[in-house]
């Protein structure tokens, strides 16, 4: 009983010692990793004494940041897919109706505007794009379902999309549409060739392109300009949405200055960039469905949270008398901490790469199933692992109170 306290204290009139050259720093060097070696071990110690325990609870956190994972990826992913459509098109600005809120309320404007746009020596090219809520019915079954109708200029150098760009060569005439692939199964085999009717007319499938904005409406659709009016009664003056390609060297953000003092204030005029930070920022700020998202991710850390403060809190009252035995032998305030907050750590760590690899399986199936862009990028992987690191902090500083009970007097 008498030896450790001795040893420990000569380590430490070692390490307080003003002896200098390699001798004295491989000894610094190596006290300091015997150090950590003894606190890893203790740490790992305490975690095996109690396998089922510390299972449970790494389980019950990794539950805790696979949910973190799922809300932060979901959001992440819808981020993404509500402005796929604007990615389909190649364009620097678009000209919008001046009440524009986001594609799902999109009104139209007078088609002129485009026009008159075009007299700005920066532009190069215009390219309007027209967006209305219809109704598909399968032809053998029968079946209704919702649908986001596009209507296009047919012009191949406007769309960055290939699906897209290949499915306007074969659009012959006003009935001929190219369809989402990823379309609810009640829409039917969509097969090109195959007939189906949209608000009650008759329509041709050409082929097809890759969208899946599910959490819209069932399926999605493409027809040129004249089509679209055909299709849904809409003038050939009005359009949704009006594209603009630059010439070679014209700013994005002053052209769009200009134009915007060119043009009548029913209209606005704005970035590619600008477009797409928009719609994503009405989407989680405004639409319920981002906030779901969010309030998810909070509750789910608060979950991991409660969960690893708890086990920490009843291994430190449950092992008080080994911390107060560990200052009776010389063993430091720092190293004792380092060994609770080492602890958390090596939990919170099994429990986030129990957690990835679940998130991970589940993307994958995911987005397999309902093409939902989702993945394990290393920004969520960041992200997430970032949480975990906070819990862990924010864990061991909550331990410091539970560690000051460990007092040496005790013990007798």
């Amino acid at each position: 009983m008498h030896s450790r306290p001795q040893k420990t204290h000569a380590n430490a009139l070692l390490l307080d010692s003003p002896e200098s050259g390699d001798n004295g720093n491989r000894a610094n060097q190596a006290f300091d990793m015997s150090l950590l070696s003894a606190a890893f071990t203790f740490s790992w110690r305490n975690l095996t004494a109690n396998k089922a325990r510390s299972a449970a609870a790494s389980a019950g956190i990794a539950f805790a940041l696979f949910l973190v994972f799922l809300q932060w990826g979901f959001l992440d992913a819808a981020k993404k897919q509500v402005t796929t459509v604007f990615d389909f098109f190649d364009y620097d600005i678009a000209i919008l109706k001046n009440t524009y809120q986001f594609l799902f309320t999109t009104e139209p404007f007078d088609r002129v505007r485009l026009i008159q746009a075009k007299a700005l020596p920066e532009v190069e090219k215009i390219f309007a794009v027209n967006f209305s809520l219809a109704t598909w019915e399968d032809d053998i079954s029968g079946l209704r379902s919702s649908l986001m109708l596009f209507g296009v200029d047919p012009d191949p150098d406007f769309v960055a999309d290939r699906h897209i760009g290949r499915g306007l060569q074969h659009l012959r005439g006003k009935r001929d549409v190219i369809v989402d692939a990823y379309s609810h199964p009640d829409f039917g085999p969509l097969a090109k060739g195959t007939r189906a009717f949209i608000n009650n007319q008759e329509v041709r499938i050409a082929g097809h392109f890759l969208l899946g904005m599910f959490f819209y409406t069932e399926g999605s659709a493409l027809v040129d300009n004249n089509g679209f009016s055909l299709l849904t009664g809409r003038s050939s003056r009005q359009t949704s949405f009006g594209f603009i390609q630059l010439n070679s060297g014209a700013s994005p953000d002053q052209t769009r200055a200009r134009l915007q003092h060119l043009l009548p204030d029913d209209v606005i005029a704005i970035t590619k960039t600008d477009l797409i930070a928009k719609e994503q920022e009405y989407f989680i700020e405004v639409k319920p469905l981002g906030f779901i998202f969010s309030a998810g991710v909070v509750i789910s850390f608060l979950t991991a949270f409660v969960i690893l403060f708890q086990v920490v809190a009843t291994d430190i009252n449950t092992r008080v008398r080994e911390y107060a035995t560990l200052k009776a032998m010389g063993f430091g305030f720092g190293f004792i901490y380092g060994t609770a907050l080492l602890q958390v750590f090596l939990i919170a760590a099994v429990a986030l790469l129990a957690a990835t690899l679940q998130a991970a399986l589940l993307f994958h199936y995911v987005e397999q199933q309902i093409h939902l862009p989702l993945a394990m990028t290393g920004e969520l992987l960041g992200i997430v692992s970032g949480v975990s690191l906070a819990m862990v902090v924010i864990t061991g500083f909550a331990s410091l109170f539970d560690l000051a009970k460990a007092n040496p007097a005790d013990l007798y």
